[in-house]
């Protein structure tokens, strides 16, 4: 049986397991998640937004990524909003409907039989109810991300020269409400059918990611942390420092452009980065007072096992 809720996870726990990974030969399979390559440039939130942010803006170098909500229609007809997704269960969802689409080369993804296959396929854990249970977090991220709508941008230096692309995540989906073991069979099976905008963008160029990597991952920092170094990794030739007010534009924090909100951000990302190296301990980061000076190193998946998987 998976085990109940998010396992808790020591330091030594991380280590050890993550030597475990690298004893085997099988990165590959169901091991092998893909990230966007769009969502390994620029990040969600990882907390939910304030009530008056009208769209998430981030940005990397010439890049900008808007997210904007969906709007949620009550019974009387009132108009709502279904929220921003946040935290870890969006993140694991699009790595995993990206790593499906990529092997079975179609945009429609079968979830599981039931709610409850889908939440261990992704995070590892049985679907446990009540407010705080892995279902309702599913089910609520779920239905936030695949009613969000997204843009992309590219501006130039000039800044009158732009080009950008509007991205719906899903063209349609249903979820089995239920929470059924395992295994256990529904009578209304869960998909998602992907926008043909959004799978012809995931299949272009998906960042190659370890799935059992991730879970060992305590915060979605420390997903979009590993998740961005490996992206680097795969191309960088010389040493490069991305600088802090970069990472903050980058990632999903919402610490204040402040002499303390640069201290908290600097504080979180050391966290975050001493966690990705225990179990990704190839990545060869520093810490400088001018950002994250990374050299060139190994990359997470070996290329082998991402090409058997991707036909190339």
């Amino acid at each position: 049986m998976p085990p109940r809720g998010r396992p808790k996870t020591t330091q030594l726990d991380r280590v050890n397991r993550a030597i475990e990974l690298r004893e085997r030969d099988d990165n590959c399979g169901d091991s092998l998640a893909f990230n966007p390559a769009p969502l390994t440039m620029a990040f969600l939130p990882y907390r939910q937004p304030k009530p008056d942010t009208e769209v998430w803006v981030r940005r990397n170098g010439a890049f900008r990524l808007t997210v904007r909500p969906g709007v949620r229609l009550g019974p009387n007809g009132e108009i709502g909003s279904y929220g921003y997704p946040f935290g870890v269960v969006p993140r694991a969802l699009l790595m995993w409907v990206t790593a499906e689409a990529l092997r079975t080369k179609s945009p429609q993804i079968m979830l599981g039989d039931s709610l409850s296959d889908f939440v261990y396929k992704v995070l590892g854990q049985r679907a446990t109810g009540g407010r705080n249970g892995t279902t309702t977090r599913v089910k609520e991220q779920a239905t936030r991300l695949f009613n969000a709508s997204m843009t992309m941008h590219w501006i130039g230096n000039s800044n009158q020269q732009q080009a950008g692309v509007n991205l719906s995540i899903a063209r349609a989906w249903a979820m089995d409400l239920g929470e059924g073991q395992v295994g256990q069979g529904s009578l209304f099976p869960s998909f998602v059918q992907l926008s043909a905008d959004f799978f012809d963008e995931i299949i272009k160029k998906p960042v190659p990611l370890n799935l059992e990597v991730v879970r060992l991952l305590g915060s979605a920092a420390e997903i979009d942390l590993y998740a961005w170094l490996t992206y680097k990794f795969f191309r960088l030739e010389q040493p490069f420092t991305h600088k802090w007010e970069d990472i903050g534009d980058q990632f999903g924090y919402q610490f204040a452009s402040t002499p303390r909100g640069r201290y908290k951000l600097k504080e979180a990302i050391t966290t975050a980065l001493r966690n990705v190296q225990l179990v990704y301990p190839e990545a060869n980061v520093e810490i400088t007072p001018s950002g994250l000076l990374l050299r060139p190193s190994l990359t997470s998946v070996p290329l082998k096992g991402t090409r058997a998987l991707r036909g190339n």
